[in-house]
């Protein structure tokens, strides 16, 4: 499968690979950290300033032919590409896996995560953007009373076939959509695999001087004249901001690290969580499984035609967003989207060094389930589940509940409200969404990390910031 999609490998990717840059300039306007979801699209966008010059720091190697694949998605976690990272010991929630620690899939690949998800594509909804600024089968979801509509459109609640961010039947990244096309322009580099390993910063002015990072075993410094810009990710940006002294002081002072800006860095960790293992039953074969991709013909037609079950996302067809009993039904804003997750998790985990050693994976907890508000809210969603199911759509294909008990949850009735609150500890997974741990926030704000323009409070020359903001700050965009 792998070669046949090498076949095509060209022929998909016109604009084709990156090119990993060995001779790096000694210092470039804007350093970007992270070449992923957000950090592909803001080193793209720079670069179309050509008096800038812009480089892009990557721990990971390109993406490859198995990446391409859609259907193949499951397959790339705890691969090279993934981060592979686990959270701690949990005492509420990942009760089923070993030792309770949930395995939390990263990309460690050019595009970032965007190369190991599901790639469904879902536009946020308004009223959380709204919500930030007052801060500074079909015919199934009909019949429970929710519309079929293009949930990317002007409403949000209801059922639709999944749209993803695919390509010609392939896998599309931000690092395809956004790098590829602009590769050729002399004023971008790439370099990846290269591990940051703490940004240089003047402990008086508290101006970011450069990154320095590891390549291949070799350990560079590389100035940056004008910023930096952190989109290493939840996990990735708190653990480099606080090797690099702007963190919790105490945090940072109990590893000898230097304090040079006293910050809420790596609290708010937020996260959708779902249930996993909760499956169900159907007489017709009709479901997407990998044994059903082994013939010749549905590989052929994949490779040869862009077409059939390996260009489904993951083997997920559709998507839906629904309203519990919680939500506030008299506006758009639901709170329950099937995979099963609470859209607006209320729990708040840390990120924290293990040690001051760049290559010591950080320590994380999401604290799954921590407010009582995200289990009440999952149990409603996992009951919502079961009647799409028992829909009157689903009976011509024989579907019902795998009436299997998980051995710790036997104790409970089935499917009722206890059992499924046990079956989303024991089996919690996470959606791959983390976020919040550089906090934005107004000055008053004592947990926030960076303002509105994203600029680390305190510190010159570094943020998670978006790119059209830096080119209104550098006289290239007015708003």
């Amino acid at each position: 499968m792998g070669a046949l999609s090498y076949y095509r490998y060209e022929s998909l990717d016109p604009e084709s690979r990156i090119v990993d840059q060995d001779n790096l300039l000694s210092s470039y306007d804007f350093i970007i950290i992270g070449g992923g979801s957000a950090g592909a699209v803001v080193a793209s966008r720079l670069s179309e300033v050509n008096r800038w010059n812009v480089l892009l720091i990557e721990a990971g190697p390109d993406e490859n032919e198995i990446s391409d694949v859609p259907s193949l998605s499951a397959y790339l976690q705890l691969s090279k590409l993934d981060w592979q990272y686990k959270t701690e010991s949990l005492n509420s929630s990942c009760l089923g896996m070993q030792f309770n620690r949930c395995n939390w899939p990263r990309g460690k690949v050019l595009g970032g995560s965007s190369v190991l998800n599901y790639m469904i594509y879902v536009r946020g909804n308004a009223n959380d953007f709204n919500l930030w600024e007052s801060l500074g089968n079909n015919e199934a979801g009909s019949e429970l009373g929710y519309d079929n509509r293009d949930i990317n459109g002007e409403r949000q609640t209801g059922f639709m076939i999944a749209q993803g961010t695919i390509r010609r039947g392939s896998r599309c990244s931000t690092a395809k959509a956004f790098l590829r096309p602009v590769r050729l322009r002399p004023n971008i580099h790439f370099s990846l695999n290269s591990f940051v390993t703490k940004l240089e910063i003047e402990p008086t002015s508290k101006k970011v001087k450069g990154v320095h990072f590891v390549k291949n075993g070799k350990p560079l410094f590389i100035h940056a004249k004008k910023e930096v810009i952190l989109a290493a990710g939840a996990l990735n940006t708190p653990q480099i901001l606080m090797l690099s002294g702007i963190g919790p002081a105490h945090h940072l002072k109990s590893f000898g690290i230097p304090v040079i800006q006293n910050l809420q860095v790596g609290e708010n960790l937020q996260d959708h969580v779902g249930i996993g293992g909760l499956t169900f039953l159907v007489d017709k074969p009709v479901t997407i499984i990998q044994d059903r991709f082994q013939p010749t013909a549905i590989t052929s037609q994949y490779v040869l035609n862009e077409r059939g079950p390996m260009t489904s996302l993951g083997g997920l067809e559709g998507v839906a967003f629904v309203n519990t009993k919680y939500a506030n039904t008299s506006i758009d804003w639901p709170d329950i989207q099937f995979h099963m997750a609470p859209a607006r998790p209320h729990s708040r985990g840390t990120v924290k060094l293990k040690s001051k050693n760049p290559f010591d994976y950080p320590l994380f907890n999401p604290n799954y389930f921590h407010d009582d508000r995200d289990i009440r809210t999952l149990v409603e969603g996992g009951k919502i589940a079961l009647k799409v199911a028992n829909a009157n759509v689903f009976k011509q294909f024989g579907s019902k509940v795998h009436a299997l008990p998980l051995p710790n949850c036997a104790k409970f009735k089935f499917m009722s409200d206890k059992y499924i609150e046990c079956h989303a500890r024991t089996i919690s997974m996470t959606i791959y969404h983390p976020v919040g741990t550089a906090k934005m926030g107004p000055h008053w704000d004592n947990n926030a990390v960076v303002d509105s323009r994203l600029r680390v409070y305190a510190v010159v020359m570094i943020g998670e910031k978006g790119a059209d903001m830096i080119k209104e700050d550098y006289g290239f965009l007015s708003r």
